[in-house]
């Protein structure tokens, strides 16, 4: 099985496909991550790529991304695993302050990507006092957000998710220039595309589903509420937020 991410490199980091090589899920050029600073909001792939390292072992390799942005003087590594024989892929960030000025971090997803056109259906658990995790589905309209502000494992949402594809809008991959299949081949339980995920942390979360160029962006990891929003990193101060996995596949596959 390929590894679900592909990336171009040179000034800067950018994403040729992430799917499989006939599914394909989101678009060449997307984000990659998103950290607001000092009121700006800056995508992963407007960053000065300085260096590309990997690191394998025992079936896992960890693609190291050490990007810069020069006015903010932000050095943030974007790590990237995926594990041999699998369609799983786990991101985060670290980010460390090189400058002599403070700056107000006010968000930090360790993932951003765009994904093209289509009808999506969202599912998810929630669940409350006395009560266990129940699946939630929905198709996805305007912008839906899985959060939890608790600080700890709590009720309400549970951090995992798993979109299902359920038209046959065509998505290419640079790769293989294949088109996934149409509706009539995306009955439950046929084979439809599924991309499943979850962050790291059941405590203090977001991902984000919103309307983008006519698809839809999803963004997620530590949640951007009042507690990050008044956050100050002092010089030579260093963060490592959350891992967020995803596992892209077809329903046949059982991705969860």
């Amino acid at each position: 099985m390929s590894q679900p991410f592909v990336f171009f490199s040179d000034l800067a980091l950018a994403l040729r496909s992430f799917g499989l090589p006939d599914l394909p899920w989101a678009l060449p050029g997307s984000p990659l991550f998103c950290i607001g600073v000092d009121g700006a909001l800056i995508e992963g792939s407007a960053l000065r790529l300085d260096a590309l390292r990997e690191q394998s072992s025992a079936g896992r390799n960890e693609l190291i991304a050490e990007l810069y942005h020069d006015s903010l003087d932000l050095a943030v590594d974007f790590h990237v695993a995926q594990y041999t024989g699998t369609a799983l892929a786990e991101t985060w960030l670290t980010i460390r302050n090189t400058g002599t000025q403070p700056r107000c971090i006010t968000r930090i997803d360790s993932l951003a990507l765009d994904l093209p056109p289509d009808r999506y259906q969202l599912r998810s658990f929630t669940g409350s006092w006395g009560l266990e995790f129940a699946l939630d589905q929905q198709e996805l309209s305007g912008t839906t957000i899985l959060e939890s502000r608790a600080g700890r494992s709590s009720k309400g949402h549970h951090p995992w998710f798993a979109l299902a594809r359920t038209d046959g809008v065509e998505v290419r991959s640079q790769e293989s220039g294949v088109r996934r299949p149409d509706a009539s081949d995306h009955s439950e339980g046929s084979g439809a595309s599924i991309l499943a995920g979850a962050v790291a942390w059941s405590g203090n979360w977001v991902v984000r589903f919103e309307p983008h160029a006519g698809g839809v962006r999803l963004s997620g990891g530590l949640h951007d509420w009042e507690s990050l929003r008044t956050s100050v990193w002092c010089p030579d101060r260093r963060h490592r937020p959350f891992v967020v996995a995803l596992a892209p596949g077809d329903e046949s596959e059982q991705v969860s």
